[in-house]
């Protein structure tokens, strides 16, 4: 097995089990709080983010997500949200959970692990999705504003640019837009998030 497809089943075997240990409740995952400094899933407590995430300060805790999907053919839809941010593994990651239902009546989970590459500078998302390809986005904070672009961990993906913006400590704005290969940029998807706590 090559080091990317390790790197990515690893990601994912991570991601997974933590994400079972939050749907359990606190307790559920004692073999594991020895690694995760003893944190969120496992205990129902918070572990400090490393200094190089402390910009994610902001974002750690429960969200409500109002967001509009565009169509290639400019149909919007509608889609809500419930978004949690945690420290994760013992405050040097990330995790960003999600789930989400359109208006159409589908239903679906994301979620995201988080890390700081110190030899590029950048922040790495890891981001699965329960009904779409799993995609690698890196960026960086400019002021209150996030940027990233995305490329495929598997399959082929077009790809994405993402900002986040921080207008308060209580709410957040981001847009999504994709290159085709013809060089268009479209917008596909902006929404807000408002803190719950």
């Amino acid at each position: 097995m090559s080091k990317r497809w390790f790197s990515i089943v690893a990601v994912a075997a991570v991601a997974a089990f933590l994400a079972a240990c939050a749907r359990r409740g606190p307790g559920s995952c004692p073999m594991m709080c020895p690694m995760m400094g003893a944190m969120g899933p496992c205990h129902g407590g918070m572990a400090s983010l490393s200094p190089e995430l402390k910009a994610f300060e902001p974002f750690i805790g429960q969200w409500d997500r109002e967001m509009t999907l565009i169509e290639l053919k400019g149909k919007k839809v509608s889609v809500r949200s419930k978004v949690m941010w945690r420290p994760a593994l013992d405050g040097t990651h990330v995790l960003q959970t999600e789930s989400w239902e359109k208006a159409t009546g589908e239903k679906g989970q994301q979620m995201t692990l988080i890390a700081y590459d110190k030899s590029s500078g950048l922040y790495r998302f890891f981001q699965f999705d329960s009904v779409a390809p799993a995609v690698e986005l890196s960026g960086g904070f400019e002021g209150p504003k996030l940027t990233l672009d995305s490329k495929p961990l598997v399959g082929r993906v077009l790809p994405s640019h993402e900002t986040i913006v921080r207008k308060s400590a209580d709410e957040m704005t981001g847009w999504m837009e994709i290159r085709s290969k013809d060089g268009n940029v479209r917008k596909t998807a902006e929404w807000t998030d408002r803190k719950v706590r």
